[in-house]
């Protein structure tokens, strides 16, 4: 059986234990979005052991994983007071 050939623009959504697998190859620009993170904290812990050798450095945890993968939560902004009216007359 002969696989598809891919074009280098082509975005193709995959799950991400699918990603996982071939994460660290350096031909595949892959991407995790915040929707990918129930699916990250469910996949083999033995595949963290794995994927310690794509991230050179040790990964033990799933939070870990999510950690370096997905990205930073930004934190909202609190809106600055606005500045009451002074009681004092001049």
């Amino acid at each position: 059986m002969f696989g598809k050939r891919l074009n280098r623009d082509a975005i193709i959504e995959v799950e991400a234990v699918d990603a996982l697998r071939v994460f660290g190859d350096s031909n595949l620009d892959i991407t995790f979005a915040e929707s990918d993170r129930k699916d990250l904290k469910q996949i083999d812990p033995k595949m963290l052991t794995r994927l310690t050798k794509a991230f050179g450095k040790v990964i033990t945890t799933h939070d870990e994983l999510c950690k370096e993968l997905l990205p930073a939560k930004t934190k909202a902004k609190k809106a600055p007071a606005k500045p009451k009216k002074s009681a004092l007359k001049e």
